[in-house]
């Protein structure tokens, strides 16, 4: 991740608000050219379940036979836990030994709220795994990872569980991969608006200049390599 982006995502990290505070919106669409439709889930829980959940704000429907309400991922202070609802969730992990074979553990029924590491996958039912991959230390926002993701109800490419940061940009630690763009960027989720920053030009760290860019829901924004478009979900 650009150096840049790194120094001003801890700045906007130092006079965050509580989520608490800040949070007016559940689900919101981000389209990026190019690249792909991906969900930002953006309340602390999000509720996964079956088909007739669907149209619900913090709510992510699978065609499946899940109960409405199966299984709650929710963001805490140390990371992600999972808690059963009104269905069955069982958790597999994988441990590594030798430092290079990754086990497998067996699954086990979850009766409680139980963390959800990145090296955690849970089962709903039998028919559906989940996953929470947080890709960098800076931020708590996470991909959700759902297998298979054609059962989603709402098409897209990828599920975002986004605090208040959102790495984009050709980094392995990027939150959404955009592999045309010559800079990594973030996307600033506050009070209820987003913004946009990233470097510009290929200049060293002390030269570079910062877009900066506020983003209006349902208006396409463009600079450079990158473009995208916001769409209120719920």
């Amino acid at each position: 991740m650009n150096s840049v982006v790194d120094q001003y995502v801890e700045k906007v990290k130092d006079r965050m608000m509580p989520n608490s505070e800040i949070h007016s919106l559940n689900d919101v669409i981000l389209r990026i050219d190019r690249v792909g439709s991906y969900r930002l889930v953006l309340s602390d829980e999000v509720m996964i379940g079956g088909p007739t959940g669907a149209g619900t704000s913090g709510q992510i429907a699978l065609f499946s036979q899940l109960s409405t309400n199966h299984a709650v991922i929710a963001r805490r202070t140390n990371g992600y836990t999972i808690r059963p609802a009104q269905g069955a969730v069982s958790i597999k992990s994988q441990t590594t030994e030798n430092g290079s074979l990754d086990v497998e553990k067996p699954e086990n029924l979850l009766i409680q709220e139980t963390c959800l590491t990145n090296n955690c996958r849970a089962s709903l039912g039998n028919q559906v795994t989940v996953s929470v991959r947080r890709k960098s230390p800076l931020s708590q926002t996470a991909v959700l990872e759902v297998d298979p993701l054609d059962r989603m109800v709402d098409r897209v490419d990828g599920v975002i569980l986004m605090e208040n940061l959102l790495l984009m940009g050709p980094g392995s630690q990027a939150h959404i991969r955009c592999p045309h763009w010559e800079q990594s960027g973030v996307l600033i989720y506050q009070q209820g608006r987003f913004h946009f920053r990233s470097p510009v030009g290929r200049e060293t760290a002390a030269e570079q200049k910062m877009v900066d860019l506020s983003v209006p829901f349902d208006q396409h924004v463009e600079q450079d390599d990158f473009g995208f478009y916001l769409e209120t979900l719920y």
